[in-house]
């Protein structure tokens, strides 16, 4: 082959798995060969009937890094979210020569692309960034705040067309700032926020 990445969409037709005669030590001497015809990603999505979706452009940027010490991905996910990024997430992947490795992707608007690309390449030592334009399907989404035992906790809300509440959901960085300091568990906090979130007026339409 003369490139590798990650799979592209596309609609699977054929796969087939064979194994070699030469033992390779520590590495399986298997291939994996999938064959299927390209796909449009976004025209691929189809939002339910009474989803209030709406489309918003972005760029996702990814880099493929085998090197980095995994005790610092938390903290580079944290630079990238901090700098502009949408979202952020690792894929764990196998490169050439059955190297193990880790895909790091970042959603971002334009006019970010710069800063964040810039940052992945020195966070994690990658030469390199890919980008490609997608489009996300986005519910209506409005921040609400609780207070619990005396913390402020922000809430995300989603709506649908008709205005009804269709999700509550506390914001886990506030969770765990408050958790840590009353001193109990991030599961048990969790808890008493959803409970307190559970109880917000719904907007009015």
């Amino acid at each position: 082959a003369r490139a590798s990445g990650p799979q592209p969409a596309l609609l699977a037709e054929a796969l087939g798995v064979g194994a070699g005669t030469k033992d390779t030590p520590g590495r399986p001497n298997v291939v994996r060969v999938l064959v299927g015809r390209p796909i449009d990603p976004v025209a691929s999505v189809r939002p339910a009937a009474d989803a209030h979706d709406t489309p918003a452009a972005a760029l996702q940027l990814e880099a493929n890094v085998d090197d980095l010490d995994p005790r610092l991905w938390p903290g580079v996910i944290e630079d990238l979210l901090e700098h502009g990024a949408l979202d952020a997430w690792l894929t764990p992947i196998v490169m050439k020569h059955g190297r193990p490795a880790v895909t790091v992707h970042a959603l971002v608007r334009d006019g970010a692309e710069a800063e964040v690309s810039a940052l992945i390449m020195d966070r994690t030592g990658s030469l390199g960034v890919r980008r490609h334009r997608v489009e996300r399907m986005i519910r209506t989404r409005e921040f609400d705040e609780i207070e619990v035992r005396g913390h402020r906790i922000a809430v995300k809300v989603a709506t649908d067309a008709d205005g009804r509440v269709v999700r509550r959901e506390p914001e886990f960085r506030d969770v765990a700032a408050a958790a840590r300091a009353l001193g109990i568990s991030q599961r048990e906090m969790l808890d008493l926020a959803r409970g307190s979130a559970s109880g917000l007026t719904d907007p009015v339409s």
